[in-house]
């Protein structure tokens, strides 16, 4: 539960926060002069990876510091360490997964409101995946975790829980897992860096059918 419960919170720390930035620095005319030095992909890739920074520098602080605590207190051994890689790989391909998708929304954005009303559909697959952990948490073996662990948008927090339970998960789920994780973090980066490219510029409140548009077409 507390790898997971971390996992959601580096996730939001990382990928949320693009959503209102991308927004403000497009408002403030920054983006216009960014625009005429960098391409607008990869003005959004160094984006993406200075979330992936931040997210990573936090989840190495609270593990390090929880490694620390456990050996401190004599329990060392009652803590599922091979977990950690799987719980980084993850974290890594979520934050370009739905950090993407927040930075391409946040291109569409033109003032706070609507970012706002963005918010809670773009929360939405996380929040999901946090209330599905819990029966997970459960029993990591039955076929509803099983499925539930390797739909990507909820892979990286259910999988890192099934594969701390006592009972683990098959090693060729997990790197199913990361496999389609890393694939829809692919898809959506390209996806959202084509929104990205024409939302950046565009005025006008954002509509589904205009997102659909710009990612088609580009």
């Amino acid at each position: 539960m507390i790898m997971g419960m971390l996992l959601y919170m580096m996730i939001l720390m990382g990928s949320l926060p693009l959503l209102s930035s991308v927004m403000e620095e497009k408002t403030q005319r920054i983006a216009e002069v960014m625009l005429g030095s960098v391409k607008p992909f990869e003005f959004m890739m160094g984006k993406l990876l200075g979330g992936v920074a931040v997210s990573l520098t936090g989840a190495a602080v609270y593990v390090l510091g929880g490694t620390l605590t456990v050996k401190f207190l004599g329990v060392a051994d009652k803590v599922p360490f091979e977990v950690v890689p799987w719980f980084f790989a993850f974290l890594a391909g979520a934050i370009f997964m739905y950090g993407s998708i927040y930075s391409a929304l946040g291109a569409s954005c033109n003032d706070p409101k609507d970012v706002q009303s963005m918010t809670i559909p773009a929360m939405l697959p996380i929040i999901v995946a946090m209330f599905l952990m819990f029966p997970i948490i459960e029993n990591s073996q039955t076929t509803f975790a099983t499925v539930a662990s390797l739909i990507p948008f909820f892979t990286p927090m259910l999988m890192v829980v099934r594969i701390a339970s006592p009972y683990g998960a098959p090693l060729y789920q997990q790197w199913l897992g990361l496999f389609g994780v890393v694939s829809f973090a692919i898809l959506f980066v390209w996806i959202g860096g084509r929104i990205f490219r024409v939302g950046i510029l565009m005025a006008g409140a954002p509509k589904f059918k205009n997102l659909i548009k710009w990612a088609i077409k580009g």
